[in-house]
């Protein structure tokens, strides 16, 4: 049954991992003289498929024993040798892999996977020597880094000199985003606000100067606010324009206000120093809207 599991090992692609390979505890696989008996054969079976359930989970340490185990029972199964290769390259130990990879060519020399194993081999020690570059690199790299150059100033304690590119940085101030922005907002609050109240006005003037024909005279019937005569499509019209024209002001006036403030804050910011315990809180602004009104409260302190 362990011979048949080759059909797995084909179907898997080769795994080279992007980290450190690293070397780990290595062993060799002692020569094949024993003869395995069934009670063997029985327990390698059962090591291979528990070891083949921890692989599938990623547990390759785990699965490494179980396969170990498997093979020390019967070392005739030397397919168990291209499964120890593929978790011990789960398991980032690339030189074990190696070692397991070589004595399956050693054990299997009429397998038709030969070339596919000597190929991995390959990957694999390359991979390894490329690491082991880059550990030595990093060690050589090391001390010149943390060696002190001439004429460089002590880094013991008490002896820290000032570091000048942090005081420039903690003298200048940083741009005043804060009232710039409620001083936009504000403009523009009060921007709308003014042509509300100013389109709402114009619609109340066409209403006071409605022409209509009542009782065969044409007249204004509108044009005085306390005439009952006025129709109640135009006096609804008309009352429409008059909410609308109230709520143009309060919020024209509300962002009036909000600029001011914005003003009042840019001008204490500017005189403001790092020590100065004087600061303007970030204020609020609360909406309300009535039946025929609506407005915009602002708070704020010092």
């Amino acid at each position: 049954m362990l011979r048949r599991s080759s059909v797995c090992l084909a179907a898997c692609s080769v795994f080279v991992s992007a980290g450190l390979a690293w070397a780990g505890p290595t062993h060799p696989y002692p020569e094949c003289t024993l003869h395995a008996s069934d009670s063997d054969v029985t327990a390698a079976k059962g090591a291979f498929q528990a070891g083949s359930v921890s692989f599938n989970e990623a547990d390759y340490d785990r699965a490494i024993l179980y396969w170990e185990d498997a093979y020390r029972r019967d070392c005739t199964a030397t397919l168990l040798l291209q499964h120890l290769g593929r978790a011990y390259e789960g398991a980032g130990n690339l030189e074990q892999a190696v070692i397991a990879l070589r004595t399956f060519m050693e054990r299997s020399p009429e397998s038709p996977e030969r070339a596919q194993v000597q190929r991995r081999i390959e990957v694999f020690e390359q991979k390894i020597a490329e690491d082991k570059q880059k550990a030595a690199a990093n060690q050589t790299a090391k001390p010149s880094a943390t060696k002190p150059t001439a004429g460089a100033p002590s880094s013991q304690p008490g002896n820290v000199p000032p570091n000048p590119a942090s005081n420039s940085a903690g003298s200048k101030k940083p741009f005043p985003w804060g009232p710039v922005a409620l001083i936009a907002g504000g403009g523009v609050t009060a921007a709308i606000g003014t042509l509300v109240f100013f389109k709402a006005r114009s619609d109340i003037s066409n209403v006071e100067n409605s022409w209509v024909t009542i009782d065969g005279v044409r007249q204004q019937p509108c044009k005085d606010h306390g005439n009952t005569s006025c129709p109640s499509a135009l006096a609804n019209q008309g009352n429409d324009a008059r909410t609308r024209a109230t709520i143009g002001t309060v919020v024209g006036i509300g962002g009036l206000a909000i600029a001011g403030a914005g003003v009042v804050w840019l001008v204490l910011d500017s005189k403001r120093t790092p020590s100065s315990a004087l600061e303007l809180k970030r204020p609020t602004f609360n909406p309300w809207v009535g039946q025929n009104s609506a407005g915009l409260t602002w708070q704020g302190s010092f």
